[in-house]
């Protein structure tokens, strides 16, 4: 059984704050957050 990626409503909220990263680090952790819920990808098989 795959478990998909959920927190579909804080999309908008994640893509402002990777618009708004300053540093290396605020930059990744917005990406680790957006990119899964943006490709629908799952860290499980």
């Amino acid at each position: 059984m795959v478990r998909h990626a959920s927190g579909k409503e804080c999309i908008e909220v994640v893509r402002q704050l990777l618009k708004s990263a300053r540093t290396a680090d605020e930059l990744r952790t917005a990406q680790a957050v957006l990119l899964p819920l943006e490709m629908g990808l799952s860290a499980y098989p």
